[in-house]
């Protein structure tokens, strides 16, 4: 029942396991909740080597599975790559398309970021041409 609003992951995701596996470039696996204006735009690789057909293995850009819940305003890198694979045997490149696909060059521009994900100024800093720094954010040594 968790809520991620406002979010972004930039990094490549992998999920490896002996059973199932899930990844998603913002989140692996959603149960229920809400995720909303977000994206994610790392590459996405879930592998695992169980032989048993009840092993499940699922890949996404923004979510790697969803079981419920919703997910509104949410985007995903258009080149982004996804790969699955079960036992030794990649099984399929993309298991859902949760986010819309959106180029790089939106994704990091400002009136995206301001005007279509609602972002506001109070609490990220934008840079044209890259993606949004969070303001106010303290160290702790």
């Amino acid at each position: 029942n968790a809520a991620i609003t406002n979010s972004y992951a930039t990094g490549d995701v992998s999920a490896s396991s002996t059973n199932d596996a899930f990844a998603g470039g913002l989140v692996g696996y959603s149960y229920s909740g809400t995720i909303t204006n977000s994206y994610a735009t790392g590459d996405v690789s879930a592998s695992s080597t169980s032989t048993s057909s009840y092993a499940y293995v699922y890949a996404g850009g923004l979510v790697g599975h969803r079981y419920s819940g919703t997910i509104t305003n949410c985007y995903r890198y258009s080149g982004q790559s996804f790969t699955v694979t079960k036992n030794g045997t990649t099984t399929y490149s993309a298991t859902n398309t949760y986010g819309t696909a959106t180029d790089m060059a939106t994704l990091q521009s400002v009136d995206f970021q301001q005007n279509i994900l609602g972002w506001s100024a109070d609490d990220w800093s934008f840079v044209a041409g890259a993606h949004p720094t969070l303001k106010n954010v303290g160290f702790v040594n």
